[in-house]
């Protein structure tokens, strides 16, 4: 009986996602159900799984088991990676797929997998498309970064809370599903004492 290829399976969740994003989102369950569904379909052994809860772009986000994953593709621990679609494996652009599709210093490529996408770096025309979807994922990151900052700084000079924390002498009260200030004299109280006021 023929000796089945390994494959891992690199499976990614933003972390920072609001509690009524969970549906937006696919979950690293569902994630690892697809992934060991193609392998078995295509006839791979999972060898490991890989999981990040994490953000796919910010560039001091600290994703382990993504470096983890990549080392043991390039070091020949499994023949092949598997990502539900590209946007789960980077938001960084073309250069964190092509380092591992394409690489420069002329070791041999890694072969991604992206199941979404349909794509597989092993094609050489599907990685033209890996590329574009890479750079589609940080131009996405990009945009939503710049609303996000113009939201915020607009609220700001609207004076508008725009903070996690509370202004002192107020706490969150949750409403259905919306959060709202609300005086708290407790808080406030301790505020005083602890400014000698």
């Amino acid at each position: 009986m023929a000796v089945k290829p390994l494959i891992d399976l690199y499976l990614r969740k933003s972390k920072n996602l609001r509690e009524d994003d969970h549906r937006r989102e696919q979950s690293t369950d569902t994630q690892e159900a697809s992934g060991r569904r193609w392998a078995d379909r295509n006839g791979y052994t999972v060898r490991h799984v890989w999981v990040d809860l994490a953000s796919g772009y910010k560039a001091d986000a600290k994703r382990p088991d993504f470096d983890k994953a990549l080392a043991a593709l390039r070091n020949r621990e499994t023949s092949a990676l598997w990502c539900y679609m590209v946007d789960r494996f980077s938001r960084r652009g073309a250069r964190a797929v092509l380092d591992v599709i394409d690489p420069v210093d002329g070791t041999e490529p890694g072969r991604l997998i992206f199941e979404y996408d349909n794509l597989d770096s092993a094609n050489e025309r599907d990685k033209r498309w890996i590329l574009n979807r890479a750079m589609d994922a940080k131009e996405s990151s990009d945009q939503l970064s710049a609303r996000t900052r113009e939201t915020k700084q607009q609220q700001r000079e609207d004076g508008q809370w725009v903070t996690a924390q509370p202004p002192y002498g107020y706490r969150v009260e949750i409403v259905g599903k919306r959060r709202r200030l609300v005086p708290d004299p407790d808080r406030a109280m301790s505020c005083r004492r602890s400014s000698g006021g």
